[in-house]
């Protein structure tokens, strides 16, 4: 029997970045959880500009911004599931791109930065 499943897009689905993410186990509910965040200069706190408009100095933090943008909760098997989709469609991308792959373990090629 096919059973048909029918997706719908909530009001508040956003699509959001993803540069990195951790996380760990919650142990009191046995559930994966997993925050996503994404990655940006910091934004200047101040600038100041001279009468013509040319930029004379600028004020703001050092490194990196990272935003967290989501906490994910898992059970076990819904993790499974993912990490085989994850799989899958790393595969069907590297025989897509093999120009991005190099070594045995087809590792990403680095980009020098």
């Amino acid at each position: 029997m096919v059973e048909k499943v029918h997706y719908i897009k909530s009001q508040s689905l956003v699509e959001l970045p993803v540069h990195g993410g951790y996380g760990g186990i919650n142990t009191s509910n046995g559930q994966l959880a997993l925050s996503v965040f994404s990655e940006r200069a910091p934004l200047p706190r101040v600038i100041e500009f001279d009468g013509e408009g040319t930029e004379e100095a600028r004020e703001s933090k050092d490194g990196i911004v990272r935003n967290v943008t989501a906490t994910l909760y898992f059970d076990i098997n819904t993790a499974i599931a993912l990490r085989n989709w994850l799989d899958e469609k790393i595969g069907q991308f590297k025989d897509a791109h093999p120009e991005l792959f190099e070594g045995e373990d087809g590792e990403v090629k680095s980009d020098g930065s």
